[in-house]
């Protein structure tokens, strides 16, 4: 009773059937039969019997309800408790007969024990092998099972069959790792890749979850080793000792990390402090484990918000302290484009594009800017590569790219490898929207629900002071938009990590097949796991800010149309079809170069420049930040 009232709301409704509210719990019939009883002077009727099933709690002569799961959180709550391993065992409380019956005192050992109506049986009870002690503790060590279930054979015969492969760069790289291991000499760090065959546990991570897809059991380097995602007033990664990560990390022989340069230094620095630590080998690098890095400093560097160039480079992994400890190989082949089956038109070899696109990365060509001569550059682009600039020349570039009918009747591979990447976010959502209206089939919009809420314990009128059309327009850095209009087999990219071990992951590439009132149904069309179909729901985003009194939320599917996308989110890709579209010259340290390396021939490319100069036309910005291309080769 609570306050002179049933807390179950007994007295119940009369009801003529069972059924279930519209909050999922079960309403039980309630017949309004005459049949009654009086019980201290309260008439007891039918609202007031509690369900039950007769036949069972006649046979146990106890309370027994069977519910029949009409609702899936009935569902969830039932395999929740089935699925504990303890739940599964059956237990009986059972008096201890005393040895001297006729005794009138209490004997010492009389007391209720619990015994198990489940007997103890071990793996040789059934014909099954003993597991050595080693073993079953590898078993309970998930991490360490997941690291130690590789097909070495398979990867012998994969390890046999690249090795030939490699050009004299990758060979000399790879020969350096492999001594290393084997003659355990000094700690050395170098870039490329390497293999499981040789039995050892090698940890694969990078920096983005877009990367870690395209790595063999690869996962990105917060998650693995606990980096912090707020490196401010943090000092080491969160690693436990006595932790099942401990263990992994004590058989490890090689990291490998993708994309290294990406990555803040303190990343690195906090990885170097941690492992010392839980290792117990203050004296050594890394605590000891090799440590292979791979990552091209003409590309993305480390991205903080509002920061200087200075700034910028003093984040690098060449500015901290155990640069000094890295032994640099370069591999100057580009894979991409010499491995390139796509023909050119005579204007210029695959050789000559690959030799053009190293001298834009490392700042080697153009003419010097003005007003800032060490880092900014103008560049002539080929004429071959350019689209003229004119009233219908953003649709010539589509055609370019999307052409051929695939608009209207788009494949996997089709879109997987075609794209139109521009330096700015509020361009590429023009181009997406200009795309989609040219499509013919219908398509459908999402609203997205938005809310403000105050900081601080102080409230006011925020529906008066922040009206929902004002909500809806506004716009936040990682944060869908309010309104996302999708048609069926339109490409879309993930702006968050869903599950990385499904291939869903902040770049991930989808096509559309199916547009559901509150699910989207798509097919993954880039990375590890191309074909997979993926459902995607809306979740939602919470932007804070210190110099906002509230706190703003967006409902939305974590969702873009990326026909078009900026260029940071291209790298990686190698792509059939690429057209770079610079309605604004670009900002950060060699964007230009990342958008033009995307293509795999000269043949692939064309670049639209819309500069409101019409005397440069042909010509474009080229940022190169050189102090730090200095400090690494």
């Amino acid at each position: 009773m609570k306050d002179g009232k049933c807390s179950k709301h007994f007295p119940k409704t009369f009801l003529d059937a069972t059924l279930f509210d519209t909050e999922g719990y079960v309403r039980y019939k309630h017949n309004s039969s005459a049949h009654h009883t009086t019980q201290f002077g309260q008439v007891i009727d039918n609202k007031y019997v509690v369900p039950y099933n007769k036949r069972l709690s006649s046979r146990f002569r106890a309370h027994i309800n069977v519910e029949y799961c009409g609702w899936n959180m009935m569902i969830k709550y039932l395999f929740k408790y089935i699925s504990k391993g303890a739940d599964r065992v059956r237990y009986a409380i059972q008096k201890v007969e005393s040895p001297n019956e006729s005794s009138s005192a209490t004997p010492a050992g009389d007391h209720d024990t619990l015994h198990s109506s489940v007997p103890s049986r071990s793996m040789a009870d059934f014909g099954l092998p003993i597991l050595s002690t080693e073993m079953h503790e590898i078993l309970q060590k998930r991490l360490l099972l997941q690291e130690m279930t590789y097909d070495k054979q398979a990867l012998q015969r994969q390890h046999d069959d690249l090795l030939p492969k490699l050009n004299s760069d990758q060979l000399s790289v790879y020969k350096t790792v492999v001594s290393s291991i084997e003659n355990k000499k000094t700690s050395t760090n170098v870039r490329l890749w390497t293999r499981r065959s040789i039995g050892k546990i090698v940890l694969v991570v990078a920096a983005s979850g877009i990367a870690s897809l395209l790595l063999s059991s690869g996962t990105t380097a917060h998650s693995r080793f606990k980096i912090p995602t707020d490196l401010t007033n943090k000092k080491s990664c969160d690693i436990k000792k006595r932790t099942f990560l401990v263990d992994l990390l004590q058989r490890t022989s090689l990291i490998i990390w993708e994309e290294a340069s990406m990555s803040d230094k303190r990343c690195f620095e906090f990885l170097d402090r941690s492992l010392r630590d839980v290792l117990d080998c203050d004296d050594q690098l890394f605590g000891g484990i090799y440590v292979l890095l791979a990552g091209d400093f003409r590309q993305t560097l480390p991205v903080l918000p509002k920061c200087t160039r200075s700034e910028i480079i003093a984040l690098t992994l060449p500015s901290s302290y155990i640069w000094s400890f890295f032994t640099i190989h370069i591999l100057r082949t580009n894979m991409g484009v010499h491995s390139s089956k796509i023909t050119t038109n005579g204007l210029m070899s695959a050789s000559a594009f690959a030799t053009w696109l190293l001298c834009i990365g490392d700042g080697l060509i153009g003419v010097l800017d003005k007003d800032d001569p060490r880092h900014l550059s103008w560049l002539e682009i080929l004429y071959f590569l350019l689209i003229t600039p004119g009233v219908d020349s953003l649709k010539t570039l589509i055609d370019f790219v999307y052409g051929d009918g695939t608009l209207n009747n788009p494949t996997v591979v089709d879109l997987s490898v075609r794209a139109i990447v521009s330096p700015i976010n509020h361009v590429v959502d023009d181009i997406n929207t200009r795309i989609l209206r040219m499509v013919t089939s219908e398509d459908r919009t999402y609203n997205s629900m938005d809310m403000i809420q105050p900081n601080g314990k102080h409230t006011s009128d925020l529906e008066g002071l922040y009206p929902i059309e004002y909500l809806n327009q506004l716009n936040f850095a990682g944060i869908p938009l309010h309104e996302l209009t999708l048609k069926i087999h339109c490409p879309i990219m993930l702006i968050r990590n869903i599950n990385q071990s499904e291939g869903l992951c902040n770049g991930t590439r989808l096509i559309v097949s199916q547009l559901l009132p509150n699910v989207i149904e798509a097919t993954i069309i880039t990375g590890t796991c191309i074909g997979k179909h993926a459902y995607i729901q809306r979740i939602k985003f919470i932007h804070k800010s210190s110099d906002m009194s509230s706190t703003f939320s967006r409902k939305q599917f974590q969702l873009k149309v990326c026909y078009a996308m900026i260029i940071n989110k291209s790298q990686g890709q190698s792509l059939r079809r690429i057209g770079v579209y610079l309605a604004q010259p670009v900002f950060s340290h060699n964007q230009l170069y990342i958008a033009l390396s995307r293509a795999t021939s000269p043949d692939s490319i064309k670049i639209l420049i819309d500069s409101t100069d019409p005397m440069r036309h042909n010509e474009t910005k080229n940022v190169v930040f050189r102090d730090l291309l200095q400090k690494v080769t």
